[in-house]
């Protein structure tokens, strides 16, 4: 079962790694993100969860990556609630289905205050800051080493 709001001994130590922002920043431009559409497809969210639990899931996914730092959802089912533009009830119940809104985003600690992170989207954040770095290193490159 979902644990609606996790409880303070449920935080995890750290941040999740290498978002490419510090616990205070958002993303500079407009970042997209590569969906893994077969693994989606194939993914038990989608199969087990209700049509309104995976749209609410995915709304999440999209919502984080305005957030602070990218990738991360306030630790506030109510504020979700909001951001989402759903019932603040509605949402609680539906947060306590096996596969609801929240399935498998758990809490951290950044810089003492408590986020909710997803690992799924926090690969797909570090996959993209690195193809980023990887094209500044690229272009950088003929003029570092005495070039053009």
């Amino acid at each position: 079962m979902t644990i609606v709001t996790l409880g303070r001994a449920d935080i995890q130590e750290a941040a999740p790694r290498d978002l490419g922002a510090g616990c205070g920043e958002r993303s500079e431009s407009g970042l997209f993100f590569q969906w893994e559409h077969r693994r989606w497809l194939n993914s038990d969210m989608r199969l087990r969860g209700t049509p309104e639990c995976r749209a609410l899931y995915f709304d999440l996914i999209c919502i984080s990556f305005d957030h602070s730092p990218i990738g991360t959802l306030p630790d506030d089912i109510d504020e979700l609630a909001r951001l989402l533009m759903v019932d603040a009830e509605h949402f609680k119940m539906l947060c306590r289905m096996e596969f609801g809104p929240l399935h498998k985003w758990r809490t951290f600690d950044c810089d003492g205050e408590v986020r909710l992170c997803h690992d799924v989207v926090t690969a797909t954040i570090q996959e993209a800051v690195g193809r980023k770095e990887d094209s500044r290193a690229r272009s950088c490159a003929p003029y570092s080493q005495g070039g053009v």
